[in-house]
């Protein structure tokens, strides 16, 4: 039965609609459209209007299904069909285009649209006919991701995809905004959609590994992993993602994953060329330091590395950065006073560094950063300068022939580990092996923050790091001190339906979702102002969230696992005086720790006074101290050198 709806029903949809659209207000313009279209069968103005309505909201995927359905509903309207012509072009579709402006311009204008208000930026048909590009979606998108418009940049990869599903550009593009925004499991969705259109490509294999790994999902994620370096046996950067994943699973045995890391450097490591000049090693007075970074300057450490660099002696260490973009490129300009030569190695491949390296005379050359740069790191496998060293994330080593030397500290590295396991030597830096910095809020005291009315444990947490063990730690905490609650950090929790009930599934296996806050923060100083114990998760590597509890006055517990990468949390806290009640070395120690912390405000009132004071003195963030620290290792290790050591 068709549906209808009386001549003085229309009437008045078109002289509300009307008055809608000419105070700009399409939402409502659309709301009644759909409305009287829900009450007929068609009406072409109805869909027009839904048409104008989504191109106004920057759809235009929908908006144009809608103008295809007005033409199908009535093809004897110019304004239709220009509208149809304008969308087309506007989708780089130039023939269909032309097509429907040749029609439009045969027909008469409609009286009933000729005092319509149209979006106040839909071009002409001769604007949008000069804006014709080749796939103006994709570019959009591209331009929204180059200003950091990430869910801008989202809309227009998933209307290029809805026009164009085999695009494989789209569709990574649209998985990295979404994991840039913390959205993991859309990433999931989206990912799975893709292999199922392109079930060959390692790539969109290797991001989705990922994804998962970002929600907990380990075993999974190696699984998926094993298959995207399976198809792309000789690609570095994919088998990289895999390694870093593996330290992400709190199941993976030290041993096993540095054998696994060893075993990446020695089947991707460059090897020298016959012919090529192997760098020596002499006595000089001042040395020449070369730092791969990177893009560490849009991390959390950049600050901190670059005040310790700007700290350098120049009359001892010359400073040479290579890194992502030029030095005046937002990202880089916290480097500007700690360089005093600059190479943007952005894109650049493994020999063309080993040139520029050789054409700087580097003497020690430094790679930060871990795998965030693996086709970069591979060069190492060459002997590019007399030192190749490595620091930050390196925590298993990287197998790579030439890598001399790892830089790390006694915490992360105690007495007794078995440096066997590793191809590289090590240089302990006496102030620590990590990075922290503080933020310049002195103006904010401590205690400004509203507290809770309860005793509150706090946790900054992603998905991956809430595992069913270190639940079960918390839960038993939490048991010990029923008045108390725990907040969570919102990463994207309530963002998410599944997320939600993943996180209530692990505290209701212990009777205590009730007891689980959910905190939106901007970020970690903030919201520990808010708590009273910061618990870190088990085997974790945020060692920046306990930098950022202390300076909030919060005392943190966290648990020093066996290998490097599940001792950093312990490093950043012993050298920042914190070792005795901060550090556990088994699950036992944890609880209590937490429990000594809660039960004594008078002790957590101390601590939170003096914080600020103590960390600012604490050997961690005495940046000209650790400048002068690094200056002796790399007397040390030159010295070894040049002795035919190095």
């Amino acid at each position: 039965m068709n549906k209808k709806t009386s001549g003085a029903d229309e009437k008045r949809f078109v002289k509300s609609v009307t008055k809608a659209v000419n105070n700009n207000d399409w939402a409502k313009a659309k709301i009644e459209s759909e409305a009287f279209l829900a009450e007929r069968d068609d009406c072409a103005l109805a869909y027009f209007l839904c048409s104008l309505a989504a191109f106004n909201e920057d759809d235009f995927v929908s908006a144009y299904a809608l103008a295809e359905k007005t033409v199908e509903c009535d093809d004897k309207v110019r304004e239709y069909e220009e509208v149809l012509a304008i969308i087309c072009a506007l989708l780089g579709n130039l023939n269909d285009s032309l097509f429907h402006a040749k029609i439009a311009a045969a027909l008469p204008t409609s009286k009933a649209l000729e005092n319509l208000r149209l979006p106040e930026h839909l071009p002409s048909l001769a604007e949008a006919f000069a804006k014709v590009i080749e796939q103006p979606l994709l570019s959009r998108a591209v331009d929204a991701v180059n200003q950091g418009n990430w869910a801008e940049a989202e809309s227009w990869f998933s209307q290029h995809i809805s026009l164009e599903p085999e695009n494989r550009d789209a569709h990574l593009g649209l998985v990295n905004c979404l994991l840039i925004q913390g959205l993991f499991r859309a990433a999931i969705d989206s990912l799975r959609a893709a292999r199922h259109i392109m079930p060959q490509d390692e790539e969109i294999a290797s991001q989705l590994a990922m994804a998962l790994t970002a929600i907990g999902e380990f075993s999974e994620s190696q699984a998926v992993h094993r298959w995207s370096m399976s198809a792309a046996e000789d690609d570095p950067v994919i088998h990289a993602r895999a390694l870093s994943d593996l330290l992400c699973d709190p199941e993976t045995k030290t041993g096993d994953a540095i054998a696994a890391h060893q075993q990446w450097g020695k089947r991707f490591g460059l090897k020298a060329r016959a012919g090529d000049a192997q760098p020596k090693a002499v006595s000089k007075d001042v040395l020449t330091v070369g730092y791969i970074i990177g893009a560490l300057g849009k991390k959390s450490s950049g600050p901190a590395f670059s005040k310790i660099l700007a700290r350098h002696n120049p009359e001892r260490i010359r400073t040479v950065g290579f890194g992502a973009g030029p030095l005046d490129a937002s990202s880089n300009v916290i480097f500007q006073k700690s360089f005093q030569t600059w190479h943007d190695v952005k894109g650049m491949d493994p020999f063309t560094l080993a040139s520029i390296v050789s054409a700087e005379s580097i003497d020690i050359l430094v790679f930060v950063g871990g795998f965030a740069a693996p086709e970069l790191l591979v060069a190492f496998g060459g002997r590019m300068a007399p030192v190749q060293a490595s620091w930050l994330n390196n925590s298993c080593g990287f197998g790579l022939q030439n890598m001399d030397v790892l830089f790390s500290d006694r915490v992360m590295i105690p007495e007794g580990s078995n440096g066997a396991l590793y191809g590289e030597r090590f240089a302990f830096m006496e102030q620590g092996g990590l990075l922290a910095d503080f933020p310049c809020d002195e103006d904010l005291e401590i205690g400004d923050a509203p507290k809770n009315d309860c005793l509150t444990f706090a946790a900054d947490a992603a998905l991956s790091e809430l595992t069913p063990r270190t639940i079960g730690v918390w839960a038993h905490i939490l048991h010990q001190a029923p008045e108390s609650k725990m907040m969570l950090r919102d990463h994207n929790f309530l963002r998410s339906e599944e997320n939600a009930a993943q996180l209530i599934g692990l505290f209701g296996d212990y009777g205590l979702a009730h007891r689980v806050d959910i905190i939106p923060a901007p970020n970690s100083h903030d919201f520990f102002r808010m708590a009273d114990v910061c618990l870190l998760p088990l085997m974790t590597n945020r060692s920046d969230v306990a930098a950022a509890a202390a300076w909030a006055g919060v005392p943190s517990v966290c648990l020093a696992g066996d290998g490097a990468h599940q001792r950093q949390s312990a490093s950043v806290l012993t050298h920042l005086g914190l070792k005795e009640d901060a550090v556990a070395t088994t699950l036992e120690d944890y609880v209590k720790l937490a429990l000594s912390w809660a039960n004594d405000e008078a002790r957590r009132q101390a601590f939170a006074a003096g914080a600020r004071d103590r960390l600012a003195k604490s050997p961690l963030v005495d940046f000209a101290a650790r400048a002068a620290d690094l200056e002796r290792i790399y007397g040390e290790l030159w010295e070894n050198a040049t002795a035919g050591n190095g």
